[in-house]
């Protein structure tokens, strides 16, 4: 790797990784997210960032190529995310707590299984079988502060991390349970690329806390892996991670989270990055869809990124909350997509930069009237506005831009800064109003310190903080409170020379009091405060100097030091004072107030002056106090992207810094509007608009000659309304809606504005295809979606229809022997059955009689002979199907007997007889079978005898059946 660059992306020293998805699947309390588990990553969950999706939900191309697994901390209360910092209901991680997250990662269709299965999936879309994502696993952090870790061996002693060999043998215990689980899983889609280190901050005080990096480092390499790092900017050592033991190290810059941050932030970050040997770690959440300053702080990262080379030369990390990237993909709010694919184009080194616009306006003080000397900051160009108080800048990027504006003229002014929505090729107008810091005395200066003393030399000073702040960092600030009277200097070094400075921590406000003890003349106050950006250093934004006479019962304000208005009185160790002087007031106790962020380190308050009362020192100022500027802001109603030609709205002037009686900011009701294009926007007097033809205006407002921010008005000379479409089905028409063949349909759309671009059909819910027709072969119920888009970008709503097709006629089943004997009862089973649209209508006919099924008939009730079955069917499409069944009725010589024993039995023969007459001579003819003459003779007696009995003995009905049977045998027997 080359000297003083970032680390680079794809190679050995993170094991491939480029773009790395930072997972928080640590534990959040369902009660804090209306009862969701959160932190939950199913295959679902993870198809946004495993590949690129397409406006159908389809994958076009793979996204983040490393998955970082993380959590903040247990459900047992154990912080695993970092060092314990005594939060309420926490506690140093434990071995529950890490065997916990272990546990987590390893569940069945979620987390690592879960990103597997999404992998898998995406191969399969994508036809790339072999492709793998890296993964990569936090190492709950080892805090020296867990005395009571848990028994990890079974020895039935619990480990204590004050010990370093006890956080070795528990780094070891945690990585070899993880690589054998998950080796034993045999993630097909999957390769372990290392471990993580989660506490973002490197404490060399701490005892071990370097051995441990280095331990499990060591450890890691003996497998291949590799150990990453992402420390916050102004962590201990955030640019030292190589030095210790990390592979690599991706820098927060934490412009997303410091509202007092610009985008100097990212180039500040980058060129420490790059002369680190370090990457980038890219950061927003969900407030993006809604909050126009993070989508900005968001877009400086990709800015940044192709500006300063770290799009396509570094290792890049992504911290999106809980399932940011997901909720930007599946927003209903058009931006998320937007900045879905943004950030998916900056992950592919072919993300595009914005177009530009311009602002120009001046720098006021309350009354309007032009400050000269006033540096106006955008990144890294500075304007120091003329005498009439001119600013400008051109060529910034369309998109929301922080500038800073401080005095460095006379240094009575207070610092600021604002923000302004750049319109591409427009310039937009603004004053910025600059507010009078300074009450009394002025910014740097000193008095001769061979006629006046330091008071306050020896007098330990007071420390106070507001209701709730942190009570332990408060004592430990009030045992250093000597420090910063002992008129001792530190040497600039904090690490190496931190005896003699207080280190304020904490994002708190602090108040220091100077008691003199009696009534004294107070000249000069001044408080030295080093700054170290490297180590999170700062200088207070701001400092308010106030004395009081009556021992802190009243005060009286002299002044709002900012940043800008500072004395730098040691340029090779960035010591800064914040500096009165020219005073000349009666006190007995001084107070100092600032803000602290993070960090604060002083080690020296002065205040110059004699005891008792000289000069004619007067009293504290009485009703001091610095007026707010006001900071005028223009709104348009409805607050919407595009007007309607004929549209009409309202422009409101508010004041941001003032309010009401009921804490709304006040309206102003005097402004004086423009519009720089009357005919496409008129405005009125009132601040009524009409949007009269299609372009843009910009709309201009000033307050007592303030110039408002001026806001564009875009009116609409395109399509807002979505295409209309409609379908037409072609095919053969059955019934009740049914189609009897294939079908074609034809999907038609229009658009009577920007004309139909691309329609789109789904069928079945399967993939979605672009086109406008639509073939459907299949038998069954079809749902077919389709929608249109217009070359304006308008979509209609998806539409549905149903197709329903049945080409198969109903399915005809009989059970029909192929012959059966006169003396059986008949029985014939039919089965009728349609499996898509099912049976409608069904006829049976025996021998060309409509009957019912099933056909069942009594013995000698068919004739014999044969006897058809016809059976005609149509489902409820309209499809028919006839079939015909033959069977035959038989009656032979073996059978007679039967015929006649039956006929007894049914009493159609009453005479037994009778009966056993014509027994005789059935008998006798069935033992002359083989005998034709015999056989007919025999018959012939037997058809004599019946038809003499036909009638008297014999049932009639019964004597026709067995003559007409004879008959038919004889005639057989020829």
């Amino acid at each position: 790797m080359p000297a003083n660059a970032y680390v680079p992306p794809g190679t050995d020293i993170s094991n491939g990784a480029k773009n790395i998805l930072l997972l928080y699947t640590g534990y959040y309390d369902p009660a804090n997210y209306n009862g969701q588990q959160v932190g939950v990553y199913e295959k679902e969950k993870f198809k946004p960032y495993v590949s690129h999706l397409n406006q159908n939900d389809e994958p076009d191309d793979y996204f983040f190529d490393t998955f970082l697994f993380l959590g903040i901390k247990s459900p047992y209360g154990g912080v695993t995310g970092g060092r314990y910092y005594g939060s309420p209901d926490t506690h140093p991680g434990q071995k529950q707590d890490w065997q916990w997250f272990l546990d987590r990662v390893f569940t069945q269709n979620q987390q690592l299984d879960a990103l597997n299965q999404a992998v898998k999936e995406a191969n399969q879309k994508l036809n790339q079988p072999d492709h793998k994502v890296l993964v990569y696993m936090m190492l709950p952090f080892p805090d020296s502060q867990s005395t009571n870790f848990g028994d990890i061996d079974g020895s039935g002693t619990s480990l204590d991390f004050s010990s370093l060999e006890a956080r070795e043998k528990a780094i070891k215990w945690y990585m070899d349970q993880f690589m054998s689980r998950f080796n034993d899983a045999n993630y097909q889609n999957l390769k372990l690329a290392g471990f993580y280190w989660t506490e973002e901050d490197l404490n060399t005080s701490i005892p071990g806390e370097t051995e441990s990096v280095k331990y499990t480092s060591d450890y890691a390499h003996s497998f291949g892996l590799k150990l990453g790092w992402i420390p916050y900017r102004g962590a201990m050592n955030y640019t030292n991670g190589n030095k210790y033991g990390f592979d690599w190290t991706c820098i927060q810059p934490n412009r997303y989270f410091d509202t007092s941050s610009t985008y100097s932030r990212i180039k500040e970050i980058a060129k420490t990055a790059d002369s680190s040997d370090e990457g980038i770690e890219i950061e927003f959440d969900q407030t993006v869809l809604g909050d126009k300053w993070y989508r900005q702080a968001l877009m400086d990262y990709l800015i940044g990124g192709v500006e300063s080379g770290y799009m396509k030369n570094s290792l890049l990390a992504y911290y999106q909350d809980v399932y940011g990237v997901y909720d930007l993909y599946y927003s209903a709010n058009p931006i998320g997509k937007k900045l879905y694919n943004d950030i998916y184009h900056f992950t592919k080194g072919d993300f595009q930069l914005p177009a530009t616009g311009n602002i120009k306006g001046r720098v006021v003080n309350i009354k309007g009237e032009p400050i000269q000397n006033v540096e106006v900051t955008h990144g890294d160009k500075v304007v120091t506005t003329d005498e009439y108080g001119n600013y400008e800048f051109d060529n910034l990027y369309a998109m929301g831009q922080d500038f800073s504006v401080a005095d460095i003229g006379d240094k009575i002014y207070k610092s600021t800064k604002f923000s302004v929505d750049i319109q591409a090729g427009q310039t937009i107008m603004r004053d910025i109003v600059l507010e009078n810091g300074i009450l009394e005395g002025k910014v740097g200066g000193t008095v001769d310190h061979s006629v006046y003393s330091n008071l306050s030399a020896g007098i330990i000073p007071e420390v106070s903080m507001p209701a709730g702040g942190d009570d332990r960092e408060l004592q430990r600030e009030t045992n250093l409170m000597p420090v910063l009277t002992d008129g001792i200097y530190g040497n600039g070094n904090w690490d190496t020379d931190r005896d003699h400075y207080v280190d304020f921590h904490g994002n708190t406000r602090r108040d220091l009091y100077i008691n003199l003890g009696q009534t004294s003349t107070v000249k000069e106050i001044g408080f030295r405060a080093l700054l170290s950006d490297e180590a999170g250093i700062r200088l207070p934004k701001s400092m308010d100097v106030s004395i009081s006479n009556d021992g802190g019962k009243s005060w009286g304000l002299l002044g709002s030091i900012t940043d800008n208005m500072v004395t730098l009185i040691d340029a090779a160790h960035d010591v800064y004072e914040y500096h009165l002087s020219d005073l000349n007031f009666q006190a007995n106790v001084i107070k100092i107030s600032f803000d602290v962020a993070p960090w604060v380190f002083s080690d020296e308050v002065k205040v110059m002056g004699s005891h008792g009362v000289i000069d004619g020192a007067t009293p504290p100022p009485v009703n001091n106090e610095i007026i707010k500027a006001p900071n005028y802001a223009m709104s348009i109603e409805p607050d919407i992207e595009e007007f309607s030609i004929g549209q009409t709205g309202k422009i409101t002037v508010k004041d941001l810094k003032h309010t009401d009686d009921s804490g709304k900011p006040i309206i102003i009701n005097n402004a004086i509007f423009s519009s720089s294009n009357p005919d496409i926007v008129k405005i009125n007097s009132d601040g009524n608009i009409t949007a009269l033809s299609g372009g843009s205006a910009m709309i201009y407002a000033s307050v007592n000659g303030i110039q408002v921010e001026s806001k564009l008005i875009n009116v609409s000379v395109t399509d807002h309304t979505p295409p209309a479409t409609s379908a037409s089905v072609a095919g053969e028409i059955g019934k009740n809606g049914w189609y009897k063949s294939k079908v074609a349909v034809a999907l038609s759309a229009e658009d009577a504005e920007s004309g139909v671009a691309e329609t789109y059909s789904s069928m079945d819910g399967k993939e979605w295809m672009k086109g406008n027709a639509v073939a459907i072969e299949a038998d069954g119920m079809h749902t077919l979606q389709y929608y249109s888009k217009d070359s304006a970008g308008n979509q209609e709503q998806t539409k549905s229809m149903v197709v329903k097709i049945d080409q198969t006629a109903p399915v005809i089943d009989a059970a029909l022997p192929e012959t059966v004997y006169s003396t059986d009862a008949v029985s014939l089973r039919i089965s009728i059955s349609d499996a898509t649209s099912g049976v409608d209508q069904t006829v049976i006919k025996l021998d060309g009689v409509e009957v019912s099924a099933p056909i069942e008939r009594e013995p000698f009730t068919l004739s014999v002979g044969d006897h058809i079955v016809e059976i005609a069917a149509m489902d409820l499409a309209g499809n028919e199907v006839v079939r015909q069944f033959t069977f035959r009725v038989d009656l032979d010589i073996d059978h007679l007997d039967e015929v006649l024993n039956l006929g007894y039995d049914k009493g159609w023969i009453t005479d037994r007889g009778i009966l056993n007459s014509l027994m005789a001579s059935v008998r006798k003819v069935q033992e002359q079978q083989g005998d034709a003459n015999q056989v007919n003779q025999g018959l012939n007696a037997l058809r004599n005898k019946i038809s003499a009995q036909s009638g008297k003995h014999i049932d009639r009905t019964l004597a026709d059946y067995m003559l007409a049977a004879i008959d038919r045998l004889m005639q057989n027997s020829h």
